[in-house]
């Protein structure tokens, strides 16, 4: 099956069955709504370019940046799905913390870290009033990524997020992720 990152419609799935609600694929920054209870257990998808997965793996880029909050919470382990053409998930990052900022201050806190040129950064932010910041830590690359055709194979309604996408840890997608990070540890970098 070709790789894309379009999805088909308006259809947003979660790995444990039904739609997505507004909730669970992130509020625009002034949202109001308060955020639902997260425990650590919590798993989610997001979607990078190459060059930004390996910065992460790296260690160059801790932050990724997002023009809409992402209601997670400290410890959720996030899965990082590179867009074609790599087509895969590569591995996993934790959520250390979460930053609702200006530009002006992402950029005077972060720009160390977030793998933009200041020009590409604030090109990026241009309009916004604030953005969203999410501080990386315990980045892992898998030794082979999980690729887009195995992904469905676990999941059938499997699509690559455009944002992020919610994963039920006792999914088989999420078996299927954790079994390609090395043996002794499972899907937030503890010892099993």
């Amino acid at each position: 099956m070709p790789c894309s990152s379009r999805m088909r419609g308006n259809s947003h799935v979660r790995f444990f069955g039904g739609r997505v609600s507004e909730r669970e694929r992130g509020y625009p920054l002034d949202s109001r709504a308060s955020m639902q209870n997260i425990t650590s257990n919590d798993q989610v998808l997001i979607w990078l370019e190459e060059r930004h997965a390996s910065n992460i793996f790296a260690g160059t880029k801790r932050v990724e940046l997002r023009r809409r909050a992402m209601h997670v919470s400290n410890g959720t382990v996030v899965w990082i799905y590179v867009k074609c053409p790599v087509g895969s998930v590569l591995g996993q990052a934790v959520v250390a913390a979460t930053h609702i900022l200006t530009p002006n201050q992402i950029w005077q806190k972060f720009g160390s870290c977030l793998g933009l040129a200041r020009a590409e950064f604030f090109d990026y932010c241009e309009g916004l009033r604030s953005a969203f910041i999410l501080e990386l830590k315990d980045a892992k690359k898998m030794k082979e990524g999980v690729p887009l055709n195995a992904l469905r194979d676990a999941s059938t309604t499997f699509h690559p997020p455009q944002f992020f996408v919610r994963v039920d840890p006792t999914s088989s997608l999420a078996a299927l992720m954790s079994a390609g990070m090395p043996k002794s540890e499972g899907p937030s970098g503890r010892r099993v």
